[in-house]
């Protein structure tokens, strides 16, 4: 059963692609017209030149860790803040734990492939593209440095979208395209990215001593 409405999360990456493209889409066709009744399979949905064109939604983050860590950071009371206070009132030790995100494919290869393998079912438009969207690095400058890994992985694995695009939704910012099937251009990682491979952030605290299920939220 399809849905009746768009996610936060996806009207926001679509808010700053229109940000990043809408400009070129104008010059393309001044009358470029949203399709309104496209919220799912695609998620949305648009008409330019004539043409039928869809565009998918896909977050690239580790959910479960994402959650992890937007509850560590919330300014909100939690068990964990609560037991970390207590621990230190009563002198016992305590400590944190840090996950790491990686720009590389490692953290979101299987995300990609299962979207590749759905592109088959989207039906009633000439064109189809793929909207990436992440929140999980501070430094919007990892999030351009996967951008080059994503289009790597995107020729390697034969990405079947017509074009894939990717937004930075912590930093609110359009990155920048990642793919376009009809040039299969694989881009070159600048120098001052190339080096940047991840980010360590504090996601949780926990009892010294004591056993823990790393992916437990507050």
């Amino acid at each position: 059963m399809s849905r009746k409405l768009h996610t936060i999360k996806e009207l926001k990456a679509f808010k700053f692609l229109l940000d990043g493209q809408l400009h070129k889409a104008k010059k393309v066709d001044k009358n470029v017209c949203m399709i309104p009744a496209q919220i799912d399979k695609p998620d949305f949905g648009f008409i330019m030149k004539g043409t039928r064109i869809g565009i998918e939604v896909c977050s690239i983050d580790n959910s479960k860790l994402l959650e992890s860590r937007n509850v560590h950071n919330s300014s909100k009371p939690t068990n964990a803040k609560r037991k970390k206070i207590n621990a230190i009132l009563n002198d016992k030790p305590y400590t944190s734990v840090n996950q790491t995100t990686s720009v590389k494919k490692n953290a979101w290869e299987g995300i990609l492939l299962k979207k590749f393998n759905l592109h088959a079912g989207y039906e009633n438009f000439k064109e189809i593209f793929l909207l990436l969207h992440t929140e999980s690095y501070s430094d919007v400058s990892l999030s351009e440095a996967t951008r080059f890994h994503l289009n790597h992985f995107c020729i390697d694995k034969g990405c079947p979208f017509d074009k894939v695009y990717l937004v930075d939704l912590k930093n609110k910012k359009y990155i920048g395209i990642v793919f376009d099937k009809k040039s299969n251009k694989r881009l070159t990682i600048p120098k001052n990215l190339e080096n940047l491979e991840s980010e360590t952030t504090v996601s949780q605290w926990f009892p010294v001593g004591q056993s823990f299920n790393i992916w437990n939220t507050y």
